[in-house]
């Protein structure tokens, strides 16, 4: 890791947010607005538990966007470098998806589905617009 941009990043924070990076080891929930700093103060926790020889598969971060896991993924890429790919950062949706997948048998049929694409989507909107009585609002506007 590289020591000095670890140093330079934790000056850069509040307090709040340094005691959150300093925190012992356990579980952390950082709840804040947007543009409060969530995803540097996140990444510097992260780099931190490295840094004090955590396993990097022992950490989970999940964020609610793809751009947000690839943004926390490059923060903690330039913070600990190449162990940072080792960290499992997902979005809600991945990480549940990888986890149905690695444990089918906890999840009955529902493991055997797969998300349905934009165009399956919107043909079963179609279906089900076209089903409703002639007088639903719905209907009369997705004809």
């Amino acid at each position: 890791m590289d020591q000095s941009a670890f140093e330079r990043r934790l000056a850069a924070l509040n307090a709040e947010q340094r005691e959150a990076v300093m925190l012992p080891h356990g579980h952390a929930l950082v709840l804040a607005g947007p543009g409060s700093g969530k995803t540097e103060t996140l990444a510097m926790r992260i780099a931190y538990l490295l840094s004090q020889g955590i396993y990097p598969g022992a950490i989970l971060c999940l964020t609610f966007t793809e751009a947000a896991a690839a943004n926390m993924r490059a923060r903690l890429a330039g913070l600990a470098g190449a162990v940072a790919y080792r960290v499992p950062i997902h979005t809600f949706h991945s990480f549940c998806t990888e986890l149905i997948g690695r444990n089918p048998e906890y999840f009955y049929e529902g493991a055997a589905f797969s998300p349905a694409d934009e165009l399956v989507r919107i043909s079963l909107l179609q279906d089900i617009f076209l089903e409703l009585p002639h007088y639903d609002p719905l209907r009369t506007e997705h004809q």
